[in-house]
């Protein structure tokens, strides 16, 4: 939207009539391309909107108003419950040690989310669900230029008939992988597989009008204002939470991470940039095992904390160089309404 309208924020959005919202989402819907479906209120843990939900892309979008708001982790509260106590207690004796005894349990966790701060949230389009990051762009297999061994190795695997998958190595100067699917048609799709990254993601993005979120907005978008270490409070999550049960949140967003922390989503403008999960490296390690469940706080920054030293970027630059995976890497599109 060319020009910013009052409307788009919180407190004048919240003030307007069910018809006066259904009139200026219709207009966001027209004024942006995407196709306005219905009105819908989501509520949850506190946080409560009614909004529009609109369908672009093959994909469903709900409109969320600006703020401006407190972001970040408060602290636990002076009284405490006894499953706290016990977390508190199991850090001390299994992650401390981690740290040479430098910091208190509640330290370790300040270290590892986000501080209090004020910031300013900008009206958006968010994409409800995020969707797996695309590893591959399709190739014409007959176009490529195979050497004589990896000519040889495509044939073995068109005429095997218990290979769905093939991965070819640095098949071209620059490292890129080849990755052959057998499709039911019986035709073979040849993708080709370039370590991308983040910066990659945001400028293709950027050509269709999208964005990617940045922590302030991810962050927001995830807890709302709650400044609890959950958004269901200052607990571990009871089962079926930390997936939140495939149940949407107070802004209808179907937020990324999964029940065993795997699924992170990608946001930009930030050195460490995932949020809402870790790749399955707690998991997959067994580090630190009694902190797996911090995935699931909005606040939780990535077990390499905030502190972006010397040494740390080194490390996550050596991480990033591998690229995104189509694994566990996922993002989320969001369409500012802004000039």
């Amino acid at each position: 939207m060319a020009v910013i309208d009052s409307r788009l924020n919180w407190q004048e959005y919240a003030a307007l009539s069910a018809k006066a919202k259904e009139d200026l989402t219709k207009k966001i819907g027209r004024e942006t391309g995407m196709e306005w479906k219905r009105m819908r209120s989501f509520s949850r843990w506190g946080q409560e909107l009614e909004t529009a939900v609109y369908q672009a892309d093959g994909a469903a979008f709900v409109f969320v108003p600006g703020k401006e708001t407190t972001l970040g982790w408060q602290g636990l509260p002076e009284g405490k419950s006894e499953e706290v106590k016990e977390f508190l207690e199991a850090i001390s004796e299994e992650v401390q040690e981690y740290w040479q005894g430098q910091f208190e349990p509640e330290e370790i966790i300040g270290l590892l989310t986000s501080p209090l701060r004020r910031v300013v949230i900008p009206p958006m389009l968010v994409e409800r669900s995020p969707r797996p990051f695309e590893d591959g762009q399709p190739v014409s297999l007959g176009e490529l230029e195979l050497s004589d061994s990896w000519h040889q190795a495509v044939e073995r695997f068109r005429s095997d008939s218990r290979s769905r998958c093939l991965v070819l190595d640095s098949f071209q100067i620059g490292n890129p992988k080849l990755r052959l699917t057998k499709e039911k048609s019986g035709g073979i799709l040849a993708e080709v597989i370039e370590p991308a990254t983040v910066e990659n993601l945001q400028k293709r993005l950027k050509s269709k009008g999208f964005s990617l979120p940045d922590v302030d907005t991810w962050e927001y978008l995830s807890g709302g204002e709650n400044s609890a270490l959950f958004a269901w409070g200052d607990r571990l999550p009871e089962k079926n939470e930390l997936g939140w049960g495939g149940k949407p949140n107070g802004f209808g967003l179907h937020i990324g991470y999964d029940a065993e922390g795997y699924h992170r989503e990608i946001i930009k403008d930030c050195p460490w940039p995932f949020r809402g999960g870790d790749g399955g490296e707690i998991t997959c390690y067994g580090r630190m095992r009694i902190l797996d469940k911090l995935v699931g706080s909005p606040h939780f920054v990535g077990w390499y904390g905030r502190e972006w030293t010397e040494d740390v970027m080194e490390e996550i630059e050596m991480m990033l160089g591998e690229g995104l995976s189509s694994s566990y890497d996922y993002y989320r599109r969001i369409r500012l309404l802004c000039s």
